[in-house]
């Protein structure tokens, strides 16, 4: 469900973009436009499909006698974790805006061509630890052994790319033009750590708590 969500997400976005620039209709909203309308969309139909269908299968399928999370402990973990997105986004989206207030927008544009390269890479661990969280979820005994599994594909997929992303760095950015293999220097700083990033998240795990039987 999530792989066709985001895939159809995907294809929503770049059609939308695609048919405002074409019909000049809301001209300067067309990029925001573009993502904002899929997402209500999505997000309407997702909720539909889940709380409809998959979570009363979930409760018939698991009947547990006593609810495993309680009301608070969400909100709580939730307003944490809306607090955090906050700070991961502002990484993300931030830094740019930050380098082209102070640099210009022609030396920005340069940097931003080599952020996006690098913080796609970063893309790769928060999917596939969303992907661990869907495994463990109704039984989380192997929990430590999925972790383990995740560090290590993770790793295999990120330190081969590593290397191979630093050294085509000039054929990568020559496909932007000649002005941009001045951000050469920029892509060797910002991959290496790239391993180290993705396993962050793994390490202090703590032993997760026993799911009673249904």
């Amino acid at each position: 469900t999530l792989t066709i969500e985001n895939v159809l997400f995907g294809v929503a976005k770049m059609g939308l973009v695609v048919a405002f620039a074409a019909l000049a209709v809301v001209p300067g909203y067309a990029i925001t436009l573009s993502w904002v309308l899929p997402m209500v969309v999505a997000v309407g139909l997702v909720n539909l499909v889940m709380f409809r269908w998959l979570f009363p299968r979930h409760v018939r399928e698991r009947p547990f006698t006593d609810p495993i999370v309680r009301a608070a402990t969400i909100v709580r973990l939730a307003a944490a974790d809306y607090l955090g997105s906050l700070f991961a986004l502002s990484y993300v989206a931030l830094l740019p805006v930050l380098v082209i207030n102070e640099v210009g927008a022609i030396a920005g544009g340069r940097f931003y061509i080599v952020w996006v390269i690098s913080s796609t890479l970063q893309l790769v661990a928060p999917q596939m630890i969303s992907s661990l969280t869907v495994e463990t979820a109704s039984d989380p005994s192997p929990f430590h052994v999925q972790c383990r599994r995740l560090l290590i594909g993770l790793l295999r997929v990120l330190v081969p790319i590593v290397p191979v992303v630093v050294v085509a760095a000039p054929l990568l950015l020559s496909v932007f033009g000649p002005s941009y293999q001045g951000a050469l220097r920029l892509l060797p700083l910002l991959v290496p750590p790239l391993p180290t990033y993705a396993s962050h998240p793994l390490s202090p795990l703590p032993p997760p708590a026993p799911v009673p039987p249904p």
